[in-house]
């Protein structure tokens, strides 16, 4: 699991924290205040909140197909720890078809700025010319239970496990 810390980034006129995408690993990002936290690229990865050691973080679960390093480090050393605790988290890919996504690149977005708490969004966006140009944003909804299901408005998928 990779820590980062004060990675920023600019989204308009407001800063946000940042998570890279790692292939296969785990990388995350304390919540300090509320700031936004942006994530991806998103092909399958999770995006998720959670509290660990008495900490609260957001983190990028990378996932791949078949053998996933980072789903065994997930679900057999972290969710397992008497002081792990998940608020939420879904799957920012699975707010847009597979149509949508050709030629752009999904990508994942916890606010924290709502005084009702946070919201997640998935971001589709192109990058054609080396700067990311947002196309559409759509709000997840839905609270992530133990078991991971999930919905992104505006969409008829079924449910999602957790991994």
């Amino acid at each position: 699991m990779t820590i980062f810390n004060n990675l920023f980034c600019k989204l308009g006129d407001n800063s946000a924290l940042y998570i890279p995408w790692i292939d296969n690993e785990i990388s995350i990002n304390d919540l300090r205040g509320s700031y936004d936290i942006f994530s991806g690229r998103f092909t399958g990865c999770w995006m998720v909140y959670f509290e660990l050691k008495g900490k609260k973080y957001v983190g990028h679960i990378g996932t791949q197909e078949g053998y996933s390093h980072a789903k065994q480090i997930w679900n057999e050393e972290i969710t397992t720890r008497c002081d792990f605790h998940l608020y939420d988290g879904f799957r920012p890919h699975l707010g847009y078809t597979i149509k949508e996504q050709i030629g752009n690149s999904v990508w994942g977005l916890i606010s924290f700025s709502d005084r009702d708490g946070p919201k997640k969004f998935s971001i589709l966006a192109n990058s054609s010319d080396g700067r990311l140009k947002i196309i559409s944003i759509k709000q997840a909804t839905g609270k992530l239970s133990r078991l991971g299901f999930n919905r992104i408005d505006g969409e008829s998928f079924s449910q999602w496990h957790f991994f």
